[in-house]
């Protein structure tokens, strides 16, 4: 047969049968490795299972034009049945992947590459990337790639496609290039990149639909996490019916660049696509909520009980009780924390009557850690009734007081020892508790004025609520103007307004809100305000670090309109001019 030169845009398979030998011959616009797929077609594709002997093999360059012959045994009968059974599929399926790369690949997985082959087809992909986009694509990318491959298991290969494998080397690689130039440009500042990877598994009995996230952050201190349990809940928040695969999340952190990456596939429980919404919905929101849930390793505390404070409690209490029908005493102080539950040292006063049970038979059937540490008389009253001080530890499961950053929150934990105990005994006096209890009564008033505000922000309000000072302001301020100074804030930070001060005045007093890029210079002007001669109780203060922002609130508490604007006037003296100025 004569060789012709094609047109550059198409592809031309032919083959000639002489007595026992088939000759194909594959006429095509040059690209590198087209044999690679032409002889794994004849294999996998023309005589699945079999292995043919091929005698000749010849290709040969023609200017912008690749030809290729191979010649193959076509002796057995039931071989050439076959042959002219796939012929037509073959020899259409051969001219498409000979024009592209990706339709080659695609038509290959379909007959099934073995993790090896995959692994060989991936390096060429990217080898290619590196020759073509060298500014962009470093040899470097290799190490990356590498890395990914030995992570992951032959399933994870057998399941992906190619150039889903190709698209998830070179976005992690890239993650990490931006991340490293955006460290270089500010390290005191955290960054966050985000990838959403739409994709398909291939699986025996069909296909599954996924999404792909990768993350590139930087870590500003020793000891922060962020790693796949916190990933899961955040996306769970927003898309509930959604679970993480098995097998597929991959970590890499590099202390020296303080670079940190990860990535993990989500599939919804129907198998549905991630929908366009849904996926723009988790771009705007996974950065901010994930950065709030970044975990921060502490060291756990050495703090012996004070068995002077505890002697000197049980006497204070027992003074308290003057009356038959006084209600016991009860003061509960913070021990320590296991991995499991929160444990407080409780001392409990009451009056022993005919009526009363021992101590230990109310917390039998607690779901309460108890451990009894010594029972003693500490009195009579009126000679009648015995005043028994109940020393002992109690413990409260941990998990219903971690917060979004993984915090504990030690007074929801008091809270609920509290209840619990009272559900156990009946009322008691929470001797050391009244400024909680009022602070939780305050708390739970300007949740109920800021309405679905609170439940959409209830993280933030919890922050800002713990975040005012004096710490006495937290149980006396009028919750309407705690309620102004959070929405205020919560403009600040929708607005994304930066090197700003947003003011407010009623008769009540001056609201003031500001927001830094620099933390110091927050807290140098927060440092001035202090030195003012004001009374304590007429300045509550605000001070929050928050998405890389630090926020700097007051509430003025002066009906006096001069006082007013002359604290005004000096805050926006300190600020200095390039600061912009909102009045509402």
């Amino acid at each position: 047969m004569k060789w012709q030169t094609p047109e550059l845009s198409r592809a031309e398979l032919t083959y000639e049968i002489k007595e026992d030998l088939l000759s194909l011959k594959l006429i095509t616009p040059f690209r590198s490795h087209l044999h690679k797929f032409f002889l794994e077609m004849i294999h996998k594709w023309l005589f699945p299972g079999k292995k043919i002997k091929i005698p000749l093999f010849f290709l040969r360059e023609v200017e912008e034009s690749l030809l290729i012959q191979v010649d193959m045994e076509l002796s057995d009968v039931w071989d050439r049945e076959k042959f002219f059974n796939n012929w037509a599929a073959f020899k259409h399926e051969v001219e498409i992947g000979a024009l592209s790369s990706y339709q080659a690949n695609q038509i290959l997985e379909m007959k099934g590459l073995s993790g090896s082959e995959k692994r060989g087809y991936l390096q060429e992909g990217i080898g290619r990337l590196v020759q073509r986009f060298p500014s962009l694509y470093d040899y470097d990318i290799f190490s990356t790639m590498q890395h990914i491959l030995i992570n992951f298991d032959e399933n994870f290969l057998h399941t992906h496609e190619v150039q889903y494998l190709k698209k998830l080397v070179t976005t992690l690689y890239l993650l990490k290039k931006q991340l490293c130039g955006a460290i270089v440009m500010a390290p005191q500042k955290r960054h966050f990149f985000l990838k959403l990877m739409p994709g398909k598994l291939q699986h025996p009995f069909g296909v599954k639909k996924i999404l792909g996230i990768c993350i590139g952050i930087n870590f500003l201190r020793e000891h922060e996490i962020l790693a796949k349990r916190h990933l899961i809940k955040v996306v769970q928040t927003f898309i509930p019916e959604t679970f993480a695969l098995d097998k597929t999340y991959y970590s890499y952190e590099s202390e020296e660049e303080k670079v940190h990456l990860i990535y993990l596939e989500f599939e919804k429980e129907h198998g549905e696509a991630f929908s366009t919404l849904e996926m723009v919905l988790l771009e705007k929101r996974l950065p901010i909520h994930l950065k709030r849930r970044i975990e921060h390793l502490q060291r756990s505390l050495f703090m012996p009980r004070n068995e002077e404070e505890v002697m000197r409690n049980v006497i204070t209490l027992g003074q308290q009780l003057r009356y038959v029908n006084d209600l016991p005493q009860m003061v509960i102080t913070f021990d320590h924390q296991t991995e499991t539950h929160l444990l407080f040292t409780v001392i409990l006063v009451r009056l022993i009557k005919s009526s009363s049970k021992p101590i230990a038979d109310h917390f039998e059937e607690s779901r309460l850690l108890y451990e009894i540490d010594r029972i003693r008389v500490v009195g009579i009253l009126r000679k009648k009734y015995p005043k028994e001080a109940t020393v002992f530890k109690l413990g409260i499961p941990i998990d219903p007081f971690i917060r979004e950053d993984h915090s504990v929150d030690l007074y929801k934990g008091r809270e609920a020892l509290k209840n619990e105990i009272q559900r156990i005994v009946g009322e008691v006096r929470d001797y050391n508790g009244g400024m909680i209890i009022k602070q939780n009564e305050l708390f739970l008033s300007l949740k109920d004025l800021l309405g679905d505000a609170a439940f959409s922000h209830h993280f933030l309000l919890e922050n800002f609520f713990h975040a005012l000072y004096p710490i006495e302001q937290r149980s006396i301020v009028h919750p309407t103007h705690l309620k102004t100074l959070f929405h205020m804030l919560l403009d600040m930070i929708k607005e994304g307004m930066h090197g700003a001060l947003k003011t407010q005045n009623n008769d009540e007093g001056l609201f003031a809100m500001m927001t830094f890029e620099d933390r110091k210079k927050g807290e140098k002007v927060h440092s001035e305000v202090k030195n003012w001669e004001i009374p304590m109780r007429e300045v509550l203060s605000l001070q929050m670090y928050l998405d890389d922002h630090f926020f700097l609130g007051y509430l003025y508490l002066s009906k006096n309109e001069k006082d007013q604007c002359f604290f005004q006037k000096k805050i926006e003296d300190l600020l200095g001019n390039n600061y912009e100025t909102c009045y509402e």
